[in-house]
Formats: C-alpha cells, sequence, structure tokens
C-alpha cells in the first residue's frame, strides 16, 4: 500500500513537471511571436 501511494505521489509530481515545461514553452513560443515585431522598435530608441 505504501508503493501505491509513492506512485501516485510520483504520478502528481510528473503531472506538474509536464504542466510547467509546457507552460515555459507556451511562453518562450508566445514571446518569440511578441519579439519579432518588436524589432523594428529598437531602431526607434531614443
Amino acid at each position: 500500500m505504501h508503493t501505491l501511494h509513492d506512485h501516485m505521489i510520483a504520478t502528481k509530481a510528473a503531472e506538474y513537471i509536464m504542466a510547467a515545461g509546457f507552460l515555459v514553452l507556451f511562453l518562450l513560443f508566445w514571446r518569440f511571436l511578441c519579439g519579432h515585431p518588436k524589432r523594428s522598435d529598437a531602431h526607434r530608441r531614443p
């Protein structure tokens, strides 16, 4: 019964890790998309 509890904790941890990884990938992708048009703003820097 103890191993089942450990397995559930490991599964939950894996879910959190996968969710965090997906979030990081999404943020990187979002930054990449938003970073492209901002290149023109870099030229207008005072």
